[in-house]
C-alpha cells in the first residue's frame, strides 16, 4: 500500500454550532454549506489492490484496483470530513462517494456526529453541502418508517447523534443519544421518562452506599488467601459513575483513586438513585476485592452478595465455593490458580521463561490416575509437544512444583528426553519452518505441494490481470517461523493424524494436506488474488476402506469493485458419480446484493431446476433485509408476508422501537 501526504494552503477554517440548553421536539437546522474558496489541508491515502509500482500510474487507477481515501482537516488540525472516492455503491448502480462528516461547537467538541451518507458526487473531493447531501440521503433511504424523515422545516431528519455535556471545565458527557426519531428525536419529550438517551451522572460514594472494604489475607503458595470485610468506606473516598439506559435503568460503578471497580450495581427493584446513595437492596451488586499489589484476588457475583450481606462473611462458606471467582499469583504475578463457580480450581505451572508448561483442572485431579496436561516449547518459546503427564512421574506437592518449575527451561522434561509411555501420553507435536521431524508418514501423504488439480478447469490460470487478479499456486520455500506441520494423536488409539501446510511467497496459506480417521488423504487448495482474498477453494476428500470414494468440492468467489462478496458458485464431484466428472458449468450457491452503505440488502440462495433437472437462473430463495436508521436488522422479507410469491420461504420482523406491521408487538426495546 503506497500513502500520500499532502497539504494545500493552512486556513483556520473553524465551524462553530451553538448547543444551547433548551431543547426542542424538532432537529437542529442543517449546518450551513462551506463557501467555494475554502482551502483544506488533507491526507490522501491509496490502498492497492493490484500490482503496481509506479505510484504515479497507481492514482489514476478504477476504483477496482485502488481505494481512495481522504481525511480533510480544518485550520486547527481536526478532522473535518472524510471522503472515500467511490466508496459507496449499491451493487448493479454507479459507485459514489461515501463521507463521514464533522462538525464542532463553539468549545471545540462533537456534540452533533452526523452519520457518513453516499455523496451524490464521485471525484473524491471536499464536499461544500456535505449536511444537505445526507439529509438528502438519509430522507430517501429511510422513506416509509414513521417519524425518521423531514420532521424539520427543511426537510431535516434524525440521522445523527448528539451528545450533551456538563457545563463545566470538565467537559464530561452527561448525556448521549443515538440517530433515530424514538432516540435523538425524543430529547424534547416533556415527560424525562420519555427521554431515550443514555445519562451519565458523577458523584462521591456516600454513607449511605455502604461499599464495604475487603482485605485480602495471603496463603501459603498453592492456597487461596482468605478475604474479609471489616467495614464500609468513608463518604467522598470512591469515585461514583450513575449510568441511567434507554429504559431509566440504572447500573452504578464505584472506583477507587486508581480507577480499580470496587462495586457494580445493576437496578432491580431498586428505586433510583439520586446521589445520595441506596445501599445493596433491590441491586445486583458485583464486588472486585485486590490485595496489596492490586491484583485481582475474587469476584463476587450478586447471588453471593445477597446471601452474605447480612454479615459480610465470606470465608469458608457455599458462596465461596460456588458463587465466586477467585485468583492466585506467584511472586512474579503470574496466575497460578484459577476458580470459577461451581468448579475445581485450575492449577497452572510456570517455567523460568514465564512459559505455561503445565496445567490440571479438579476433574484431571480427581480420576484415580490424576494427570497434568503439559506443553513443551522450542528455543524459540513456540510449544511444540503437548500431552498428559501422570501425576505419579512428579509425585510433589503443588506448591513444590511451582518452585522447580520456575528454576528450570525444560520442565517437566525435555523434548529430547520424554518418560515412558507408561506415564507420558502425546496429544499434539508441532513443527515449525520446513517438514523436519515429522517422521514417518501414512501411505499416500507427502511433503510435496499437490498440484493435480491446478488447471484452466479448476483455477485461474491468468495472473495479475482485471477483474481477478489472481495470484500463482506455489509453494514457497521462505517459511522460517511458520508452522508447517502438526501430529494429533486420536484419543483411545496409537493412530496419529497428520495436517501439513505449503505458504506461497507472501505467506499466505495456499494448500493443506491432511489425514483423516478413515486413513484417506484430504487436500484443500486456495488460490488468492492480489488483495489477498480467496478467488477459488479446492476440497478433495478421500474416504478410505471400502467403498473407497472421493469428493472434490470447487468453491468459486465473486467480488465487486469494493472487494464485496457478490456471489459463491460451486462444482461437485463424486467419484462413486458419473465416474467422478467434474461438472463444467457453476452452480450458484448465494447471490449478494449490498446498499450504498455497504449492508447486505439482498440475498438470493441457491437456483432452481426445471422439468429436465438443469439448474435456472431463478433462485431457490430470497431473503431481502431490512435495516433502520442505527443499522439494526429490522425484517427479513418483512414485506412479503401476505404475498403469493413462490421464493420468500422465509419472514422475520425485529419491533425494537417500532410496532410490529406483521403482528402485535408489547415492550419496546430501545436498547437493542
Amino acid at each position: 500500500m503506497k500513502r500520500s501526504r499532502i497539504s494545500l494552503n493552512i486556513s483556520f477554517l473553524l465551524i462553530l454550532l451553538y448547543t444551547g440548553t433548551a431543547v426542542a421536539q424538532t432537529p437542529p437546522a442543517v449546518p450551513s454549506a462551506y463557501p467555494s474558496n475554502t482551502s483544506v489541508n488533507y491526507i490522501r491515502t491509496w490502498e492497492a489492490r493490484v500490482l503496481e509500482q509506479n505510484p504515479n500510474v497507481l492514482m489514476m487507477r478504477p476504483l477496482r484496483d485502488v481505494l481512495q481515501t481522504t481525511q480533510y482537516f480544518d485550520g486547527l488540525g481536526r478532522p473535518l470530513q472524510t471522503v472515500v472516492k467511490e466508496g459507496s455503491m449499491v451493487t448493479g448502480n454507479d459507485p459514489t462517494d461515501l463521507v463521514g462528516p464533522v462538525i464542532y461547537d463553539e468549545f471545540g467538541r462533537q456534540a452533533y456526529q452526523y452519520l457518513p451518507f453516499a455523496s451524490d458526487s464521485s471525484n473524491g473531493f471536499f464536499k461544500l453541502n456535505p449536511f444537505e447531501q445526507q439529509i438528502s440521503f438519509y430522507n430517501t433511504r429511510l422513506a416509509g418508517q414513521d417519524g425518521e424523515t423531514a420532521v424539520g422545516s427543511n426537510g431535516e431528519n434524525w440521522a445523527y447523534s448528539k451528545t450533551n455535556y456538563e457545563l463545566s471545565p470538565l467537559n464530561r458527557i452527561n448525556i448521549t443519544y443515538a440517530p433515530g426519531a424514538n432516540w435523538v428525536g425524543s430529547e424534547g419529550a416533556v415527560n424525562e421518562a420519555s427521554r431515550h438517551g443514555i445519562h451519565i451522572q458523577y458523584y462521591v460514594n456516600t454513607q449511605k452506599d455502604t461499599v464495604r472494604i475487603w482485605n485480602v489475607t495471603d496463603a501459603a503458595q498453592g492456597s487461596f488467601g482468605g478475604y474479609t470485610s471489616l467495614g464500609a468506606y468513608p463518604a467522598g473516598e470512591l469515585y461514583k459513575t450513575i449510568t441511567t439506559d434507554e429504559h431509566n435503568k440504572q447500573v452504578i460503578e464505584f472506583k477507587d483513586k486508581e480507577g480499580k471497580v470496587i462495586l457494580k450495581k445493576v437496578q432491580l427493584t431498586a428505586t433510583d438513585d439520586d446521589g445520595s446513595g441506596s445501599g445493596h437492596d433491590g441491586w445486583l451488586c458485583t464486588y472486585y476485592i485486590y490485595d496489596d499489589l492490586n491484583r485481582l484476588r475474587c469476584v463476587i457475583q450478586p447471588k453471593g452478595v445477597d446471601l452474605i450481606k447480612s454479615t459480610w462473611v465470606l470465608n469458608g462458606s457455599q458462596v465461596l465455593t460456588r458463587l465466586c471467582f477467585r485468583y492466585e499469583y506467584d511472586s512474579r504475578n503470574r496466575m497460578i490458580m484459577k476458580k470459577v463457580p461451581g468448579a475445581d480450581p485450575v492449577f497452572m505451572v510456570y517455567d523460568a521463561r514465564d512459559r505455561l508448561v503445565m496445567t490440571q483442572d479438579g476433574r484431571n485431579r480427581e480420576i484415580s490416575a490424576p494427570i497434568w496436561m503439559v506443553t513443551l516449547y522450542d528455543e524459540l518459546n513456540r510449544p511444540v509437544m503437548s500431552g498428559s503427564l501422570k501425576d505419579s512421574y512428579l509425585n510433589k506437592p503443588f506448591a513444590t512444583l511451582l518452585t522447580e518449575a520456575a528454576q528450570s527451561t525444560a520442565y517437566p522434561f525435555s523434548v529430547a528426553s520424554p518418560p515412558s509411555t507408561s506415564v507420558w501420553t502425546e496429544r499434539t507435536i508441532t513443527g515449525y519452518d520446513n517438514f523436519d521431524g515429522i517422521g514417518t508418514l501414512p501411505s499416500g501423504l507427502t511433503t510435496t505441494f499437490d498440484d493435480s488439480w491446478l488447471t484452466g478447469d479448476y483455477i485461474h490460470t491468468t495472473y495479475n490481470s482485471s477483474p481477478e487478479y489472481a495470484q500463482p499456486l506455489a509453494a514457497s520455500g521462505q517459511t522460517r517461523g511458520m508452522l508447517t506441520w502438526t501430529k494429533s494423536v486420536v484419543i483411545g488409539y496409537s493412530q496419529f493424524l497428520y495436517r501439513l501446510h505449503f505458504y506461497d511467497d507472501k505467506g499466505r496459506l495456499i494448500q493443506v494436506k491432511s489425514t483423516n480417521y478413515s486413513g484417506g488423504i484430504d487436500v484443500t487448495t486456495t488460490q488468492y488474488n492480489w488483495a489477498g482474498q480467496p478467488l477459488r477453494i479446492i476440497e478433495k476428500h478421500e474416504k478410505a476402506g471400502t467403498p473407497a470414494q472421493t469428493s472434490v468440492v470447487i468453491s468459486d468467489m465473486i467480488y465487486d469493485d469494493l472487494g464485496r462478496l457478490l456471489s459463491i458458485r460451486k462444482k461437485i464431484g463424486n467419484s462413486l458419480v458419473e465416474e467422478g466428472d467434474i461438472p463444467e458449468s457453476w452452480t450458484t450457491i448465494a447471490a449478494n446484493v449490498y446498499d450504498a452503505l455497504g449492508q447486505l440488502a439482498q440475498k438470493k440462495v441457491g437456483r432452481k431446476k426445471d422439468n429436465n433437472g438443469n439448474y435456472t437462473a431463478e433462485a431457490l430463495a430470497t431473503l431481502k433485509y431490512s435495516y433502520n436508521i442505527r443499522g439494526w436488522l429490522t425484517g427479513i422479507n418483512k414485506d412479503y408476508i401476505d404475498e403469493d410469491i413462490t421464493d420468500r420461504y422465509f419472514v422475520q420482523e425485529l419491533g425494537y422501537d417500532k410496532d410490529a406491521s406483521l403482528g402485535s408487538f408489547t415492550g419496546k426495546q430501545y436498547n437493542g
